[in-house]
């Protein structure tokens, strides 16, 4: 089963696992729910949300929309929403273009955009494509498996003007991952692909998020699993991995049960020049951990979640304007339903929003904060819309002011 059928097969028994411990509750602040999904407009938003040079915000769903012989309930959309909550819906994934696009949306200079989908395609392994801003969509390439295969994260331009991202699958086959470990790739513009790294379980296996570019230059990412193997890490516990340009792939660090593991978290970099992440189990309470690494790999735990406070963050925080960082936990809160949290450098968390399930639940990504410092953000499930195919709703967007 593949990381997406499993996300996505069967929320009521994620939330049944998503047992809090004991602990404080922290204040609340109410999110403006600016849209909620019904299917036909999407379902299930997994991606960040990017806000565009016209200031609204721009994102997409997993699944939903057009039904699709190729996708049981839609193969997903492309939206816009603007700050007070007008919504237009711009692509109908069909499957014959990609489908479940979980990356986020990068906005290149002419006002186009950059995205990818895990699968369908060419060869059911996913694509790169682009939206112009009349609404056309252009496929850029369909993943082979040779080449990657099933991308999950954001891309991100180079100072080369090509585009960087990972695929989660793909490359060269590996006993301990028959379908390939992943990749690094750079694509142009124009669809010419050029593959950096290929994971071997040993320098990680399965990144899920995109990768962030640090001060010197190079590209810093995260894999799920792979890297060091020992108790509490069976199939490896995931590393941080460093990049080059000309495409020299080494680890950074190896994640551990007590450093956190299985990060499914982008790498946001500090003011610091050190990097800022997520973990999505393991730390002293196994809920998952907020760390902060430098590119030499020293890596330190900032704080633990507790459950209470949430757990299982995957998304990619955001650097505020105050400094701070702010991201999400998909389960944990006071109605384990996901909350959104503050985090300082030094690693004093605040929850800002415990996640009910009519105000949305279950946030796979993270904020981001918009030109009028306000918060954006979607999650997966929740909402007022309920439907045999949106048993928990279809999802929201998401507005907030701390």
């Amino acid at each position: 089963m593949s990381l997406f059928s499993y996300l996505t097969k069967n929320f009521a028994l994620v939330l049944a696992v998503g047992v809090l411990s004991s602990g404080l509750t922290a204040q609340a602040q109410p999110p403006l729910t600016l849209v909620n999904f019904n299917g036909t407009n999407g379902s299930l938003p997994a991606a960040e949300l990017t806000q565009a040079t016209d200031g609204d915000y721009y994102g997409v769903t997993s699944v939903g929309g057009t039904n699709s012989p190729n996708c049981f309930s839609g193969c997903g959309t492309i939206f816009k929403v603007s700050a007070n909550g007008a919504f237009t819906t711009l692509h109908f994934f069909d499957g014959s273009d990609g489908s479940n696009p979980n990356g986020g949306l990068l906005e290149s200079s002419d006002g186009a955009f950059y995205g990818t989908t895990y699968a369908n395609g060419t060869n059911n392994l996913g694509t790169v494509y682009r939206l112009e801003t009349n609404g056309t969509l252009t496929t850029l390439i369909s993943f082979n498996g040779a080449n990657g295969g099933n991308p999950y994260g954001k891309l991100v331009f180079g100072a080369d003007g090509s585009l960087y991202g990972t695929t989660s699958s793909g490359g060269p086959s590996n006993p301990n991952c028959p379908t390939g470990c992943g990749t690094v790739y750079k694509i142009t513009p124009s669809g010419l692909l050029t593959t950096l790294g290929n994971f071997d379980y040993i320098n990680g296996w399965l990144p899920l998020a995109g990768l962030a570019i640090g001060t010197d230059g190079n590209f810093y990412g995260t894999t799920y699993l792979g890297g060091f193997v020992g108790t509490g890490c069976q199939a490896g516990c995931g590393t941080v991995f460093k990049v080059t340009p000309t495409g020299s792939l080494a680890v950074v660090t190896n994640f551990n049960k007590n450093t956190g593991r299985n990060s499914q978290s982008g790498l946001t970099l500090g003011s610091d020049g050190k990097f800022y992440g997520l973990t999505a189990s393991g730390g002293t309470n196994k809920f998952g951990t907020v760390f902060r690494v430098s590119t030499t790999g020293k890596i330190k735990v900032l704080t633990n979640f507790t459950g209470a406070n949430g757990s299982s963050a995957r998304g990619t925080m955001a650097l505020g304007s105050d400094g701070n960082f702010y991201g999400t936990t998909t389960l944990g809160g006071a109605s384990s339903s996901g909350t959104v949290f503050k985090v300082t450098p030094s690693g004093s968390l605040t929850t800002l929003v415990n996640f009910s399930g009519v105000n949305g639940s279950l946030p796979f990504a993270s904020v981001i904060q918009g030109s009028d410092s306000k918060f954006y953000g979607t999650t997966a499930n929740g909402g007022t819309f309920i439907s045999s195919a949106c048993q928990f709703g279809c999802g929201v967007v998401f507005q907030l002011q701390p």
